[in-house]
């Protein structure tokens, strides 16, 4: 598993969280992009700590029932399709 640092050192950048369409934006900004290497940490910092991701349904990736994950379990889970596939989220 990918594990984040100490919580205390991952900080959003104030722009990041100066609103809650800030906070959507840079959600997207951190998810989309071509196949590749993504900015998790920015991406860790819009979650609160314990903060949980619940997946339903097919996905892109994979297909499976309903189960909550932590944000790292997420990216863990993610990556390697956003490592082979672009991938672009926006409203």
């Amino acid at each position: 598993m990918t594990l984040s640092k100490d919580h205390a050192s991952n900080k959003p950048r104030p722009e990041d969280v100066k609103s809650p369409v800030a906070i959507v934006n840079a959600l997207y900004d951190t998810l989309s992009g071509p196949a590749g290497k993504h900015n998790y940490q920015r991406l860790r910092s819009l979650y609160f700590e314990g903060a949980r991701l619940v997946p339903i349904g097919n996905r892109l990736h994979a297909t499976g029932n309903i189960h909550a994950m932590s944000v790292d379990e997420w990216v863990d889970d993610i990556t390697p399709y956003f490592e082979e596939n672009d991938f672009y989220i926006s409203e």
